[in-house]
This record gives C-alpha cells, sequence and structure tokens, in this order.
C-alpha cells in the first residue's frame, strides 16, 4: 500500500523526479562550462564527427566538420587490437575537400578480420589542432560475404513468437557477438521480406554467440496478437553489423509470414484459499485448416480437485463465426452467433480436468450424423468483416477465435490453501498454453492467492469477543494478529493521492464511491487499496472528508491483539481477542495479521468500534438521576439528545452535554414520571447520526408490606415509595382534577374505613407515604395464594406488593377415639383476630348419624385456635364421621372445613387365652357406651354370661369372669355383646388334666418312641432361633413344654402315647418328619 501512494505521489505523469532532474542539469552545466574552458577562438566548431565501416583489407572514412577556415589537412591515427599504432598519418587517398563540411577518406592495406580504432584530426597554419580531434570508432576490415542467415521460423506461442534460424560462417568471418532483428506487420501473406535499410534492428537480449532461438514477446516493440509479421535477423561482430554497410539488408534474410498467437487466459471469482471458486478459461484458436478439436486437458496444479465433476459443472462456449461440427467431414458449418453446451464427458486425473467435447447436438447442416469435436478456423470462410456468415471471409477468418470453458462453483474445486501464484497449463488438441512466469502477457494463465483475515464480528461496543481466523499463512509458523494503525490518505476526483493529511472539502463528498450522506463507507479502488471515509469538522466547524488506510505493518508489539502459536497444516491460524481501549478508538478499526515469515494479509480486515454508554446507577426510580457516560462518539462533538423507551416526544433531556478529543463524555437527568416501571431503552444520540443504546430498569412505584404473609382481617402496615409528590392514597379529597385513588387486594377495594382508621394518607413531596390497613375478611383473603396489593395515587401513579396467603387447616387429636372421650380441635391460617378492628368467631360441629356436638372458638392475631370437644354418645360404635369447621366472611358467605373422626370398635381381652373345660377365664371390655348392661356371653354356641349381668361404667369400660363349659378341644370364639354393640376374642380349648405351660424333661417325654426317635425340633418365637434334640451330645433342647409346636423326625411309621394323645406319626415317601402341638 505504502509502495502504490508513493509511486502516486512521485511519479505523476509530467513530472521529473527531483534526483533525476539534478544530475540532468548538472551535467548540463558541466558540459556548457567545459566547452567554454577549452574553446579555441580560432576554431570554434565542435569537434569532427566520424564514422568509419569496413571492406575487404582496408576501412573507409566519413566524417562532417562545420568550419574549414585554416585547414590546410587531416590526419588519421589507428592502432589494432594489439595495440600497435600508426601514429598520426596525412590522409591522401580520396581525400575530398570540396565537399566540405563532409569528408571521406580510406586507410588501405589491413589485415581482414581484425578490429582498428580510428581517429582523425584537421591541421591549420601551426600544423596540429588538438581541438578538431574527432571520436574514436571501432572497425574491422573483412572480405565478403561474411556468412549467410537461412531458414527463419516462426512459431506463434502464448507469450508471443518464438523466432529461430540458421547461420553458415564465411572465409575470413569474425566471431559473432549478437543478433538483430526487425519485423514489419503485414496485411499481404504473399509478403515475405522487409527493408533493412528502413527497420528497426533490435539487440536479441540473450541471444548472443552461437543462440539460434529468440522468444519477441507481446507488446514488445509493438508485437500485439492475433497479427501477421514479417520477421528479418541479422548478426554482429564488435559493435557494427559485420556485413559493413548502415543498409545491410542483402545479409539478413526475413522469413515467411507468421501470425501470432493470442495467449489463453485463467480467471477466477475468488483469490482467497481453500476458497470454492468460478473458473473461467479463454482459449484462443489458431486460424488453420479444418481441425477437429475433442479433448481438452486443463491442469491446475496446487488446486484441491474432487474424485469427481459432473458435467453439468462445466460450460463450453464457442464464439460466432467459429466452425463446428458438420454430417461429414468438409460439411462444417458457421455460426454467426455463440454457442453454449455442456461436455460429453468430464474426468479427474490428480491435478487435470479431462473434457470431451462430445457430440455437439445442434447440426447447422441439418444432415446426416454428429460427428462431435470443436473445429478451428478456416472451412467454408462464410463469414465477413462485420462477424456475420455470408460476409466476404477476409477480416472475419484471418484471426483467432476464442472458446471460452467455464468450470462452474457446483464442480467443488478449492483454491490452494496457502498464498501464492498459481497457474493453469491447457491442452486444446494439438494447441497447447503453458504458464510462463517471465513473460508480461495481455492475458495470463495465473491467478494470484492471497492471505486473507477475516473477524467474525465486524461490530460492536468494548469488550466484544472476537476470534481472528488467517487462511493462506505459511504453516507451522505462528500467527500474529494486530491493529493495523491507519495513515491518512486523500484521493481527489481522479482518484489521484494527494499529499497526506490535506483536508479535502465535504463538497466532493458526492465524487466517492459507495458514499452516502456523512456514513462512513468502504471500497476498494482500482489498486486495491482499502479506503475508509470518515467526516470530522475542522477550526471553524466545516465539515471535512478524510480517507485512511491501513499502513500495512505492525509498528508496536502493543498493538498485537492475539496470537496462535502454530498454524495448521491447511495454512490457517485462529485466535481470539477483546475490544479494549486504548487499542481500538470509535470509528473503523484496521486489524492486520502476519506470520512467522512476516507476510501480512492483502487487506486488512475492519472493526467497527460503535458507540456506547453507561450509566450508573442503571436502576432507578422516577424523581432519581442517572448518571450516563458516553464512549467512542465522535470527537469533539456534541450530545444531541437522550430518550428513554425510544418516547421521541419527550426526550430525557436536549443538549446534554460534549464529547471531548477522545470521544467521551458524560451527562446526567432525572428519572421523569411517565415511563412504566420496568427494562426500558436509554438511547443517546450524537453528531452524524451516532447513537448508542442500553438497558436501564425503572423501578416505578415501589411498595413494602410488614408482614408479607397475611391473614384475612389482619392488620397490616404499607409503606410507599415512587408516587406522585402531593397526591393521595385514601381518605382525602383535597388533590382537585384528578382520579380517585384505590386501594386493593386481590381485585377487591379495601373500603376506607379500614385503612389508617379512616384517617388520610398522603404522598409527600418525596413521593413516599405510610399507612396501616385492615385486610377485608373476602374470597381475595380467605383463599390460599399469592395476592397483589396494588395502589393507585390520585394522579394514577400505581404500585403493587405481593403477599402470601397461607393455607388453613384443621386437625383433631385423637383422629380416632371412643364415645364420650375428648378430642382436640386445631386451626392454623384462619382470619386474625384483630383488636383494632373486629374479630369473628370459628364454629366447629361434630355430625354423626344421630346427632351432632357444637362448639365455638376465637383465632388469636395468628389465625390460630384450639378447642376441646367431646365425642357425642350417641355416635354409633364403630363408626366414621365429620367435623365441621366454618366462618362466615365480611360479604355473608359461609366459608367451611371438613376433617373426619373415627370411633373404634368396642374390645375385649382375656386374662387366659388357652384353657381347658372347666377354667375360670377374666374378661375386660372398653369402648362401649357408658352403663350399658351386657346382654350376653357367649363361647361357641354356648351361653356363659355370668349372673347377675355386669354393665358398663361411665368410661364404657367393663370387667368379669366366665366359667369355660366342656368343649372340642381346639379354638373356640368368646363373643360378647353390650347394647347394640359385639365384640369377640379367640380362646384356645385343650384337654382337661394338663395345663398350659406344664414343662416335661424332653427325654422322659419322647421316651415311648425309643429308637424310633431321630431328632426333634422346636422353633423359639422370643429369641427366633431353633433348638433340637437327638439323644447325643450338644443336643440344646432340654424340655417340651404343654402348648408349644414341635417337628419330629421319626426312622418309620409308628402310633404312640405322647402327653396323653394318641399320636399317628408317618412316613411319607421317605420323609419322616410330623409336626406335632405339645
Amino acid at each position: 500500500i505504502m509502495d502504490q501512494i508513493f509511486r502516486r505521489l512521485f511519479m505523476v505523469r509530467g513530472f521529473t523526479p527531483i534526483i533525476g532532474l539534478a544530475v540532468v542539469v548538472a551535467l548540463a552545466l558541466a558540459a556548457v562550462v567545459g566547452a567554454m574552458s577549452l574553446a579555441n577562438p580560432a576554431h570554434a566548431q565542435a569537434a569532427p564527427m566520424l564514422r568509419a565501416t569496413g571492406s575487404p583489407n582496408q576501412i573507409n572514412l566519413r566524417w562532417t566538420y562545420g568550419d574549414t577556415t585554416a585547414i590546410t589537412g587531416w590526419q588519421v591515427l589507428y592502432t589494432d587490437e594489439d595495440g600497435a599504432s600508426s601514429g598520426w598519418v596525412a590522409i591522401t587517398s580520396n581525400l575530398v575537400t570540396s565537399a566540405a563540411p563532409t569528408y571521406t577518406g580510406q586507410v588501405t592495406g589491413l589485415e581482414n578480420g581484425v578490429e582498428y580504432r580510428v581517429r582523425v584530426r584537421g591541421l591549420d597554419n601551426t600544423d596540429q589542432d588538438p581541438l578538431t580531434r574527432s571520436n574514436q570508432v571501432i572497425v574491422i576490415p573483412n572480405s565478403a560475404p561474411t556468412g549467410t542467415v537461412s531458414n527463419i521460423q516462426g512459431e506463434a506461442v502464448s507469450a508471443g513468437v518464438e523466432l529461430s534460424w540458421s547461420w553458415s560462417l564465411g572465409s575470413g568471418s569474425r566471431a559473432i557477438t549478437g543478433w538483430q532483428y526487425a519485423f514489419e506487420a503485414v496485411a499481404d501473406t504473399l509478403q515475405t521480406n522487409i527493408d533493412g535499410s528502413t527497420a528497426t534492428w533490435m539487440d536479441m537480449d540473450g541471444a548472443t554467440g552461437g543462440s539460434r532461438s529468440h522468444l519477441v514477446e507481446f507488446d514488445e516493440d509493438g508485437l500485439q496478437p492475433a497479427s501477421n509479421y514479417v520477421f528479418s535477423i541479422r548478426a554482429l561482430a564488435g559493435t557494427v553489423p559485420q556485413d559493413g554497410s548502415e543498409a545491410a539488408g542483402y545479409t539478413a534474410v526475413s522469413g515467411a509470414v507468421m501470425t501470432s498467437t493470442a495467449p489463453a487466459s485463467f480467471d477466477s471469482t475468488t483469490d482467497e484459499p481453500a476458497d470454492v471458486g468460478r473458473y473461467t478459461f479463454e482459449i484462443p484458436m489458431a486460424t488453420a485448416t479444418n481441425t477437429l478439436i475433442n479433448d481438452l486437458v486443463i491442469e491446475l496444479e496446487d488446486f484441491d480437485l474432487p474424485p469427481a465433476v459432473g458435467t453439468q459443472s462445466v460450460v463450453v462456449t464457442t464464439p460466432g463465426c467459429m466452425d463446428i461440427e458438420g454430417a461429414t467431414a468438409g460439411a462444417e458449418a458457421s455460426r454467426a452467433d455463440n454457442y453454449t453446451f455442456t461436455p460429453e464427458d468430464v474426468a479427474v486425473d490428480g491435478s487435470k480436468l479431462l473434457i470431451s467435447i462430445g457430440d455437439i447436438t445442434e447440426d447447422t447442416a441439418g444432415t446426416g450424423t454428429d460427428r462431435g469435436g470443436i473445429y478451428s478456423l478456416g472451412g467454408p470462410g462464410n463469414c465477413g468483416d462485420d462477424g456475420v456468415v455470408g460476409g466476404d471471409g477476409t477480416a472475419a477468418d484471418s484471426g483467432a477465435r476464442v472458446v471460452t470453458v467455464v468450470v462452474r462453483e457446483t464442480a467443488g474445486i478449492r483454491t490452494p490453501t496457502e498464498a501464492g501464484t498459481y497457474f493453469a497449463n491447457i491442452e486444446f488438441g494439438d494447441i497447447k498454453h503453458e504458464y510462463d512466469e517471465n513473460a508480461e502477457l495481455p492475458g495470463s494463465l495465473e491467478i494470484e492467492v492471497v492471505r486473507v483475515l477475516s473477524l467474525d464480528e465486524g461490530d460492536g461496543g468494548l469488550d466484544t469477543e472476537v476470534e481472528a481466523t488467517g487462511k493462506g499463512f505459511k504453516n507451522d509458523t505462528s500467527l500474529t494478529v494486530f491493529r493495523d494503525a491507519p495513515i491518512l490518505v486523500m484521493y481527489d476526483d481522479d482518484d489521484n493521492p494527494l499529499t497526506p493529511w490535506v483536508r479535502l472539502p465535504a463538497a466532493n463528498a458526492a465524487d466517492y464511491k459507495d458514499k452516502v450522506g456523512n456514513v462512513p463507507a468502504v471500497y476498494v479502488d482500482d489498486d486495491d487499496m482499502a479506503l475508509t471515509y470518515v467526516t470530522m469538522a475542522d477550526s471553524n466547524g466545516n465539515p471535512v472528508m478524510y480517507a485512511t488506510a491501513p499502513n500495512g505493518r505492525q509498528d508496536s508489539d502493543d498493538d498485537t491483539l492475539c496470537l496462535a502459536p502454530k498454524i495448521g497444516g491447511n495454512d490457517v491460524g485462529t485466535c481470539q481477542f477483546k475490544v479494549t481501549h486504548p487499542t481500538f478508538t470509535g470509528g473503523f478499526n484496521y486489524v492486520n495479521a502476519r506470520d512467522g515469515r512476516s507476510n501480512f494479509a492483502k487487506e486488512a480486515d475492519i472493526f467497527e468500534l460503535t458507540a456506547s454508554i453507561s450509566a450508573s446507577p442503571d436502576t432507578g426510580s422516577p424523581g432519581e438521576r442517572i448518571l450516563v457516560q458516553v464512549v467512542d462518539f465522535p470527537a469533539n462533538s456534541s450530545i444531541v439528545k437522550a430518550e428513554l423507551a425510544r418516547n421521541v416526544l419527550a426526550p430525557v433531556c436536549t443538549g446534554c452535554g460534549s464529547v471531548d478529543g477522545a470521544g467521551a463524555g458524560t451527562f446526567s437527568f432525572i428519572i421523569p414520571n411517565w415511563p412504566s416501571a420496568g427494562i426500558q431503552e436509554l438511547r443517546v444520540f450524537g453528531t452524524n447520526d451516532v447513537k448508542a443504546s442500553k438497558n436501564v430498569t425503572i423501578i416505578g412505584p415501589q411498595i413494602t408490606a410488614t408482614p408479607n404473609e397475611v391473614l384475612a382481617n389482619q392488620r397490616i402496615s404499607l409503606v410507599g415509595t415512587g408516587f406522585s409528590p402531593g397526591s393521595v392514597i385514601a381518605n382525602a379529597d383535597d388533590d382537585l382534577g384528578q382520579t380517585d385513588p384505590v386501594v386493593a387486594i386481590g381485585g377487591k377495594t379495601i373500603t376506607g374505613d379500614r385503612i389508617n382508621d379512616g384517617q388520610p394518607v398522603r404522598v409527600d413531596n418525596g413521593g413516599n407515604w405510610s399507612a396501616s390497613v385492615d385486610l377485608p375478611l373476602a374470597e381475595a383473603t380467605t383463599a390460599a395464594g399469592t395476592r397483589l396489593i396494588r395502589v393507585t395515587d390520585s394522579r394514577n401513579r400505581s404500585g403493587g406488593v405481593e403477599v402470601t396467603i397461607p393455607d388453613r387447616s384443621v386437625s383433631i387429636t385423637p383422629d380416632s377415639g371412643r364415645v364420650g372421650t375428648i378430642a382436640l380441635i386445631e386451626g392454623r391460617g384462619f382470619p386474625s383476630k384483630n383488636d383494632e378492628g373486629n374479630s369473628f368467631n370459628v364454629e366447629i360441629v361434630y355430625e354423626t348419624a344421630s346427632g351432632q356436638t357444637t362448639v365455638s372458638a376465637t383465632p388469636d392475631a395468628s389465625g390460630r385456635f384450639e378447642v376441646q370437644l367431646r365425642i357425642p354418645t350417641t355416635a354409633a360404635i364403630p363408626s366414621s364421621n365429620t367435623v365441621k369447621v366454618s366462618f362466615v366472611d365480611g360479604d355473608g358467605v359461609t366459608v367451611p372445613m371438613t376433617i373426619p373422626h373415627n370411633v373404634p370398635e368396642g374390645v375385649i381381652n382375656l386374662s387366659n387365652t388357652i384353657g381347658g373345660p372347666g377354667s375360670t377365664v377374666g374378661v375386660k371390655g372398653e369402648g362401649f357406651k357408658s352403663f350399658v348392661p351386657i346382654s350376653s356371653v357367649k363361647i361357641g354356641n354356648i351361653d356363659i354370661t355370668p349372673a347377675p349381668k355386669p354393665s358398663t361404667d361411665v368410661n364404657g369400660m367393663m370387667e368379669f369372669e366366665v366359667l369355660i363349659p366342656g368343649l372340642d378341644v381346639g379354638i373356640q370364639t368368646i363373643e360378647v355383646q353390650v347394647g347394640q354393640t359385639t365384640s369377640s376374642v379367640g380362646f384356645t380349648v385343650i384337654q382337661s388334666g394338663i395345663n398350659p405351660g406344664d414343662i416335661t424333661p424332653v427325654a422322659e417325654a419322647l421316651e415311648d418312641l425309643g429308637e424310633n426317635l431321630d431328632s426333634v425340633w422346636h422353633f423359639n418365637n422370643d429369641t427366633k432361633a431353633w433348638n433340637f434334640y437327638d439323644g447325643l451330645e450338644g443336643s440344646d433342647l432340654t424340655h417340651l413344654i404343654t402348648g408349644e409346636t414341635y417337628l419330629l423326625q421319626i426312622k418309620s411309621d409308628q402310633e404312640v402315647i405322647l402327653n396323653r394323645d394318641t399320636r399317628n406319626l408317618t412316613c411319607v415317601g421317605g420323609n419322616c418328619w410330623n409336626q406335632i402341638v405339645w
């Protein structure tokens, strides 16, 4: 970029560089002074100008001298290549004096092929005059002919014309020291010679000695593509043409007519690394006879070609008047318009695209079979000068036509990953177009892949996180991303650079590209310099436009933004940075990158640091002040206005303040009364339509409730802030012309007598108020949940606070009780007792099928109550009953709750649960109705009711004894009926004479089993352990207890009497275990 700037600054058309001008002037002055100091007054003319040519054994001299005064003769001095000198010798042979100021003469008797250095001088009356001494020339006498140029050939190549020729030496010829060529454009293809005496002869650089070829490039001395030329070539020996004449055409042989071929060109829609592009190839077709061309090979070295490319991704276009196929050979037809088609086949071979043209389906001949391919120019020659069918065929057929091949993006061919120059080689039939890195061509087979730096964020405020990605950089080196400092570059209307720092009037803004109003714009000019336009003000406040460009270098390590330690094998490096001060400034900032070889990105990317603001505090209520700080606004400008919630009709300030040279400034404003509570946008406007915004929270009126968990009828305290100063909350009408204030909970308006004991509540000048409120008894307060208390002042400014109403609960302890017993009823969350206001009662009703019992309670200040209730004796035993708890709210609505309660059945217990006939058993009962006689006591079907019949006591309890009659051994049921209630319990009848629990030693008890006893086992239900006896040492079962269960294992079937009972012990299938009750 800097090179472009200084080239434009110092190489302006018509301007001579200062150093070059100084040298020219100095040399001119020196020449004048030297000439004046050495001049002979008698001979004021310049020294003679000598020219000489060689011929066999002699030198031919020719010189001019304008002053013949006092010249009496001329002398010649010649020296051979060995240094032998003739001395000054008078020229007598063929000296012509009458033709002054032109003289001729000869030096004869010399050796052919030897190089001589020659001077002449004039003589006056002093016999010699040094001031008439001529220049020195070098001449070689020779014998003619010295040699022959023959067989000149010219090959049209993409870079120009490649010349070749033959050369044969003659006798006495001097060694060749160089070659010259001349050419002439011809329209007549029959012309094969040019006039060497009038031609412009040009040296062939590098074609010295015995070289036999030379490339004449396009634009070299006027050579143009697609034209006909005749070339001539001659040899040099020393510093003059070897033939010894000024017009040496007779030894410089001309070649045949050669037509130069236009170079092929290669273009890409992208210059970024590893990017999919659209590639266009323009391939000239040389004039020739009909030649069918079907195969096209395009080589793209280092490009990333996919494994396959579809034919639809390649498009071929032949130009107008290009011969295409015909039905048969020789029947080709020319089209006056372009013809576009897709090839028959496309294959990929490494870095090569192999394209087969195939059949061109549009046969203009209209008959026969398509033969496929493209024909070079020639054939019918029926396109005229105007490129339409039917012309005379001369001019239109004389030049090359261009076939265009487009490889679309869908082919998926990617550019190389590393930046550099990459080329294409093309083979189209026998026509080859190869890349020549030394050629300067009108077209080119090369494209440039550049290094690219891209930012994932193009704009943002301070602390923006940005990821930078560099592509095309050298792998295995580090990538340094830095802020590229801008330089000022000014451009006039013709895009020519002006002196840096020169200000351009804003009136010229319309002359700049992509510039709309005063909005900065970026564009790339013809020299690919990225420019950013900004408008600033001069000292008089007039707008001035500047253009800046990155300087393309890193000025300081302080500008480093981030570092990718090692660029990957794909030539891509990535790192992240945060936008901060002072590295970034408001507006456009250039970001560049370099790799470990100091390769920079072609163009710096741009991050626009947008203006931003901060607010302190960022939360406030109406009437409070917020301090705003602006950064990265236009330097030395103004803060025009600030808005809340985008209310353009009521800005919170205008002409808010100024911005310093660093783009920073501060101002403050008071939050007005009108914004709605919540998050609102604060937007600040600067000059040039620069603006920034930030969200702030408008608190609005706030209310605090104490306590926050509340009950119906409870007195609470409310404190409000942020309300309208001087307004009314309740119980006053002195705020005239305003709305009626409202205090409500859950949508239920609270009457004035319940607010502040009916006294006025006013808002002070700071927007504050406080009051006591007795919450109403209404659905809004008796149902559990969250409720909003909303207060609206007399100026329609409202605020709210949420309170929680807890769930109500009722419990009865115990939840199951006998009739006549006391139960405790407890309530929570009921309307509060309010000593300052009013209280109320809660009604509790125990409902049974035959009646109810009612009590009442008064909740305390926390909404709790406790009350005792006796379970009605009329309740059935057993039975499930309901306890109903209710109260009536302020609107006369009953608010009920119910809980269940159970009366259990009567219970009897026995003193013994086992016994034989004739044993006495004690019976105790409870849970019965009090003072009720026992109707009956039965065991099995036998009535064993004692006489007289006992009765329950006051607590529904009883106690008596019964005699067990003779019954079958086993479990029997004892049933007691008290009034309408019956209860029962089980009893085990055993054989009389053996008392339950009698203990017998195990050996004695099982003695009758004898040797048939294997073992006996018992499970102790208390210890949860098994005990056994087998008659051996280690047995831990010592006794058998009457009524306990045992497992006996015997060896064979046996009937035996054990503990007075006959036992039938058996074995079944080898299983000899038997269970008995002892």
